[in-house]
């Protein structure tokens, strides 16, 4: 997200958001002859149903299927990666993401970026901070 919106000059790593059935995302991939591993984590932070790691090209992709993270209060919060009608709002998810992942400078990059862009929300739903903003199109 970060590279694609030219906001770092280098990733750490890909990730791949899948809103899918963990079954359609194998055959797919076993369908395009990828390698991959499940290698799922499940604990007080990352509540994604399946991470899978593809290899490819001598670099690895996680897939996430369900992408999902536990907050501080230990509730799973579903993470919504799909675009339907207004790309700004994947800025506004990963940076909450970030915030959960306790990363605030990257979410800090995010929400500034979206300040300046002007996305027609209201100024308190610009900050991932704010709980409501899942209640906003």
């Amino acid at each position: 997200m970060l590279v694609a919106l030219e906001l770092v000059d280098v990733a750490r790593d890909w990730d791949v958001t899948v809103d899918a059935d963990a079954h359609e995302v194998v055959g797919a991939m076993d369908q395009a002859g990828l390698v991959y591993r499940d290698d799922t984590v499940r604990d007080d932070l990352y509540a994604t149903d399946v991470r899978f790691v593809v290899s490819v090209a001598g670099h690895e992709v996680d897939v996430l299927v369900g992408f999902a993270l536990r907050s501080p209060a230990g509730k799973v919060e579903r993470l919504q990666t799909r675009v339907s009608g207004h790309w700004l709002g994947l800025p506004l998810v990963w940076a909450w993401a970030y915030r959960l992942l306790n990363r605030p400078a990257k979410a800090e990059v995010l929400e500034q970026w979206l300040v300046r862009v002007r996305t027609g929300w209201p100024e308190q739903a610009r900050s991932s901070s704010d709980p409501g903003i899942w209640d906003r199109d």
